[in-house]
């Protein structure tokens, strides 16, 4: 009998949290993962939708799945650049979808901030034409290792 490594979380640090008023400046590198996801209530942790064989839309009806995505977002942290995974709902895909018909997110500067608390959050994604990707900059944001953006992911994706 062969055991297969425990797959891991992905890491409540790896993870883009903005505050309400705060805003962070970066990229976008790799393609967005979709997916649907049931929110099990304030503490519970929130289940991935497996789909036609979902247990949880299976017995709790109710629950039913929401669209979630995840996207890196390479951003600067104590001078250094690092990957984060952005996660959001259908609107803020949406902000970004029409945003990419315009701009080519993977070498435009975006800067992302957070209004509101809770379900009162909004988010404003403005590219910023102001912030020109230098060659070195470049340099260094195609050095940062992306993140997996699923627990199941095998390999961590490269930039």
């Amino acid at each position: 009998m062969m055991f297969k490594p425990r797959p891991k979380g992905l890491g409540a640090a790896n993870f883009l949290k903005l505050a309400d008023g705060e805003e962070v400046t970066g990229v976008f590198r790799g393609e967005p993962r979709t997916f649907r996801n049931h929110w099990m209530g304030k503490g519970s942790p929130s289940v991935e939708c497996s789909g036609s064989d979902c247990p949880v839309c299976a017995s709790k009806p109710e629950k039913g799945p929401a669209f979630r995505f995840r996207v890196n977002f390479i951003t600067t942290k104590d001078g250094q650049w690092v990957a984060k995974i952005w996660e959001g709902g259908g609107d803020v895909y949406d902000m970004l979808s029409n945003l990419s018909r315009k701009f080519d997110l993977t070498k435009t500067t975006i800067e992302i901030s957070r209004s509101g608390k809770e379900k009162n959050t909004r988010y404003n994604i403005l590219p910023r034409a102001d912030i020109a990707l230098t060659p070195e900059m470049e340099a260094k944001i195609k050095a940062v290792q992306l993140h997996a953006l699923s627990a199941t992911e095998s390999e961590t994706p490269t930039s």
